[in-house]
């Protein structure tokens, strides 16, 4: 639940409400308190209300899935199990960190988002190529502490 506050009172405390989606509380505060909005202004009122809402909505589903490939990124540069997002300890941060943010599941994780990067590194790689006359390749295969495989290429 967010929480907002008045900007306009000094008494902070006193002038904060629960936001549940809905700007009326807050309206009849600014109304009432500070002489605020008159009463034909209050249809305007409520269509920029729609519009704002629409617009936050759609901040929170970029900001999400800007989060969402941030923690993939993070898990497959630190070779670590997708797993970890249903693990109390990674769950109670997330909730500490943003109590609104519900992480992907591993599956959506491995199946949708992985594709999604996968697509955008190749994608990046490709055109890196297209621009060279002449590619040399180099391998330099090994194995990590946790014993994965790996193949490096210069």
């Amino acid at each position: 639940m967010l929480k907002v506050q008045c900007q306009l009172c000094q008494a902070p405390k006193s002038t904060e409400y629960k936001w549940c989606g809905s700007t009326s509380s807050m309206l009849r505060h600014l109304k009432e308190q500070h002489g605020h909005f008159k009463e034909d202004d209050e249809e305007d009122i409520e269509e920029n209300q729609e519009d704002w809402l629409k617009r936050f909505q759609n901040n929170k589903i970029k900001r999400f899935e800007r989060i969402n490939r941030a923690l993939l990124i993070f898990l497959v540069g630190c070779a670590l199990s997708f797993n970890l997002v249903t693990h109390p300890l990674f769950k109670g941060l997330i909730e500490t960190l943003d109590s609104t943010y519900q992480p992907p599941s591993a599956f959506i994780l491995s199946n949708n988002y992985l594709d999604q990067e996968y697509e955008k590194v190749m994608s990046a790689i490709k055109m890196e190529f297209s621009k060279t006359e002449s590619v040399s390749v180099t391998l330099d295969p090994w194995t990590s502490c946790q014993t994965y495989p790996y193949l490096g290429k210069c």
